[in-house]
């Protein structure tokens, strides 16, 4: 009866503030419900856990957005610069 296993699951970003408990259902391989347990009592005010929201700005993801934009301006400009060119030397 001793054997134990854990269970761990990454919160996504987009989950809302809120205050959560845990619930879990075992079933066996023929899809009955054969244990079930939760980490709070029945009125819901023990062993809660908060999850805060982030509303914070990565600065890599910030920094990553500027690379890319640059790039792409420079790409831009060199491509209308040999463009310009092309017209010039196909003209003459």
């Amino acid at each position: 009866m001793g054997d134990t296993q854990n269970f761990a699951q990454m919160i996504e970003r987009d989950v809302p503030i809120a205050v959560y408990f845990v619930r879990a259902y075992a079933y066996n391989s023929s899809h009955n419900e054969v244990a079930h347990g939760q980490t709070t009592d029945a009125k819901k005010s023990r062993n809660l856990f908060k999850v805060q929201a982030i509303n914070k700005r990565h600065s890599s993801r910030d920094i990553v957005f500027v690379c890319f934009f640059a790039f792409a301006l420079l790409l831009v400009v060199g491509f209308m610069v040999l463009e310009k060119r092309g017209w010039n030397s196909a003209k003459n």
